[in-house]
């Protein structure tokens, strides 16, 4: 499959400067989602990219990427990630936006 790239309105989840976790989870019933990249947009304007997620043990294989926010208030947060699902699977899941007050 193609990569595509995807959006998702995460501003109820950016209240607090600090650090954020984007945690992409794959449903276990389906094939699993490969994220090659994400990137933090604030107000239609990208301010930060990562390009790599941390796997840590223990978390399933889940992607977790790390980011570090200093919000403006009022702001709109768009989370934008450029996806696809191997071998022609579908690929379902959830995607969480955490505060993470310790990143390792």
């Amino acid at each position: 499959m193609r990569w595509a790239v995807r959006e998702w309105d995460i501003s109820a989840a950016i209240s607090n400067a600090g650090h954020y976790k984007a945690v992409f989870v794959d449903a276990p019933d389906a094939g699993p989602l490969e994220v090659q990249w994400i990137e933090l947009i604030e107000n239609g304007r990208r301010i930060q990219k990562i390009a790599s997620a941390q796997r840590r043990p223990g978390e399933n294989g889940n992607k977790v990427f790390t980011m570090r926010v200093v919000p403006t208030p009022g702001a709109a947060y768009t989370l934008r990630a450029r996806v696809r699902a191997p071998r022609g699977e579908k690929a379902s899941g959830h995607i969480y936006v955490l505060p993470a007050p310790t990143v390792r």
